[in-house]
């Protein structure tokens, strides 16, 4: 068929298409999630993280570091979420000084929608290189790893529900950044707003945005540690503004309720590898503005005032605005923050250390005429200090606190380098994907870590055509990370490969493997691998640039985030099957209750070794009760029990009796004690 044919059939398919199947491509679903790097985002159709309740976790916001608790088979806490809401409020008013409307766009953003009667109609919210992303930036070397696109415009077909209820007559523009892929770049993201005013004769005057976040720093360590019997959010919680660099970070302080007791960063003495001790709110959270269009004043960079409201202490479903009745109230508040419910002005405040903290930050005034368009650009940042120290019980809380403070203005200045580089950012090369499997030794104990070399035929995108030696295929080698306690780390350097090693690579299949034999058998490991390069003799994206770590336009050696290429469930260090059944053993045998097990989901587990494979596996009590039913089918010749039964709870103490059927062998049986 003539290819002009094809597109005019094509053009006629899609004008029949009903509208709401059009519509439903160009939004991926209502909360779209980054969780490649260390630290973990979710925005939803007009605001960030799930809509509010009360301070509750619903998704991922600002996770530091960025894991699902259901990684984990023991409970640690849960996730290390650093904000439960967040976005910006806006408002204007029309030719007669009248409020048109004060619309939330931070903490449920209901008026944001892709329903047809919706006061503002989503147009697009998805990732624009899908679910992929544009890692390594194989399909646009000149954006990030991972972006969002979400637009949304005010209905000219709303009815209003109320007197005086009108839309802003605004289309927004929200686009997110992420590099999660690069190591020191994989803790922060970026947001870009750009406002603009639709209308075709109706200017927006005096229009003032406040940005509104519900920071909850410490939200793992606190149902972890000593406040079960308070809702959800954080009470400790304590923020600085930092004026020059225009970032707002806070951290986990003392709680005043407890006078006998120092929580700043939350120690939490029975966490951490054999229950020796962690800091579990060890990360500062940040929102860094790294641009903001001129105000009708003409300063640019301007915010306002910062000011802080002490939320409701049980139920709070209005946050600043609580208790603020009518449009002309609330726009009161963004113009001024300290008209806002229960505001918090001064450090010296007594509500630090006792109450949950909503941090506002107001803008403006801009005057939008009818085309006119304003850009505020943010950062959220986490950064504090690595895991190895935040289960060591020698690190201080001085340590942490001079420590996070650097981190988040070392990362806020990388964030606003990229935004004033246009997005470009200088680039790792690629890692590639590896597996993790059994080493098939009859005595040797170990884990096989293997990979391709196909990322080695990647150029970097900033060298193509400025190299011609070919420099611009970059990749100098690998680096394999193990941990021993959780997907989080704490992380060591097992192994530094460099491209092409003898003994490593085999040129036959292009291959690469090492093989892990530091293990101990039963012991669960995480593992990731990074790639990295040597640096350059200069940046031709922008020759003026200079990098701090050498002084100049050179380029310093780059490595992918671990974060980005690790496993997510243990491997356990195991042995080949064996075909003797009178080799099998149960170990410990008994078992007697213990915390010396490094990884969580350890501490309880019983071994069948010397197993053949396929193995049926059933656990009984003395009276000949069924107790749990285990089907063994991998390779290896151990199989493990964490004493659960088959109803999800755990086994008493007392003496167990094991049954084992091998296919075309037979079976055995023994017996076992459990000592709680």
């Amino acid at each position: 068929m003539n290819k002009y044919k094809s597109t005019i059939i094509i053009l006629l398919v899609i004008a029949y298409l009903p509208f709401e199947t059009i519509f439903a491509q160009q939004v991926d679903s209502p909360l779209i999630r980054l969780n490649r790097g260390k630290m973990w985002d979710s925005y939803y159709y007009g605001k960030v993280a799930a809509p509010f309740n009360n301070w509750q976790r619903i998704n991922y916001g600002m996770d530091w570091p960025g894991f699902d608790p259901e990684w984990i088979g023991a409970d640690i806490g849960g996730a290390a979420s650093h904000v439960t809401t967040g976005g910006l409020w806006i408002g204007a008013l029309d030719d007669t000084s009248g409020v048109i409307t004060v619309d939330d766009w931070a903490m449920y953003a209901g008026s944001v929608s892709p329903e047809p009667g919706t006061k503002y109609r989503i147009k697009q919210h998805r990732k624009r290189f899908g679910a992929d992303g544009n890692h390594w930036l194989l399909r646009d070397p000149n954006e990030a790893e991972e972006v969002i696109d979400t637009e949304w415009e005010w209905n000219p077909n709303y009815i209003p529900q109320w007197q005086g209820d009108r839309p802003l007559w605004a289309h927004v523009r929200r686009t997110v950044r992420q590099w999660g892929g690069y190591k020191d770049h994989d803790s922060y993201s970026i947001q870009e707003y750009v406002i603009t005013n639709t209308h075709p004769d109706s200017t927006m005057h005096e229009t003032y945005l406040m940005f509104t976040y519900a920071f909850s720093i410490n939200s793992r360590a606190w149902r972890l540690l000593f406040f079960p019997r308070f809702s959800s959010g954080s009470r400790n919680n304590r923020f600085i503004y930092d004026v020059p660099r225009r970032t707002i970070y806070g951290y986990a302080q003392d709680l005043n309720e407890t006078a006998a007791q120092n929580e700043t960063y939350m120690w939490y003495p029975d966490g951490g590898p054999e229950g020796r001790g962690e800091w579990a709110a060890p990360g500062y959270a940040a929102l860094r503005f790294l641009y903001i269009s001129p105000n009708d004043l003409g300063q640019e960079n301007r915010i306002n005032r910062v000011v802080w409201s002490a939320a409701e202490d049980q139920i709070d479903l209005y946050g600043p605005f609580a208790g603020i009745e009518g449009y002309r109230d609330r726009y009161d508040i963004l113009r001024d923050p300290t008209n806002a419910s229960e505001a918090v002005t001064t450090f010296g405040d007594s509500r630090w250390g006792e109450r949950r903290m909503w941090t506002l930050a107001s803008l403006g005034p801009f005057t939008l005429a009818p085309g006119d368009s304003i850009k505020v650009v943010t950062a959220h940042i986490v950064g504090g200090i690595d895991y190895k120290e935040a289960i060591n019980p020698a690190t201080t809380q001085g340590v942490i606190g001079s420590r996070g403070v650097a981190e988040v203005r070392r990362l806020g200045q990388l964030a606003q380098n990229a935004y004033d580089e246009n997005y470009r950012i200088p680039k790792p090369p690629a890692a590639p994907e590896f597996e993790v499997e059994l080493y098939e030794h009859p005595t040797i104990i170990g884990n096989v870590i293997s990979w391709s070399d196909e990322m080695e035929d990647i150029p970097d995108p900033d060298y193509i055509g400025y190299y011609t030696d070919g420099r611009e295929y970059d990749l100098a080698g690998y680096r394999v990370y193990r941990s021993d306690y959780l997907p989080i780390g704490p992380w060591d350097i097992i192994a530094d490969i460099p491209v092409g090693s003898p003994g490593y690579y085999s040129m036959t299949n292009g291959q690469y493997s090492i093989i892990d034999t530091t293990v101990s058998l039963g012991q669960s490991y995480y593992y990731a691998l990074s790639a990295y390069d040597t640096g350059h003799d200069s940046w031709p994206v922008n020759p003026a640039h200079r990098f701090p770590e050498t002084g100049s336009n050179r380029v310093p050696p780059l490595e992918t985030s671990i974060f980005a290429n690790r496993t997510i469930r243990p491997f356990r260090a195991t042995i080949p099957a064996r075909d003797d059944l009178s080799d099998i053993v149960v170990v410990p045998n008994p078992f007697i209750m213990r915390s010396g097990a490094v990884t969580p989901d350890d501490r309880d587990v019983i071994q069948f070794v010397n197993l053949p494979t396929p193995a049926t596996i059933r656990i009984y009590t003395m009276r000949g009760d069924l107790v749990k039913t285990i089907y063994h089918t991998d390779d290896s010749g151990i199989a493990w029990w964490n004493q659960q039964t088959d109803y999800g709870q755990f086994a008493q103490s007392g003496v167990y009796i094991y049954h084992i059927e091998v296919p075309g062998q037979g079976a055995t049986r023994g017996r076992f004690a459990i000592i709680r």
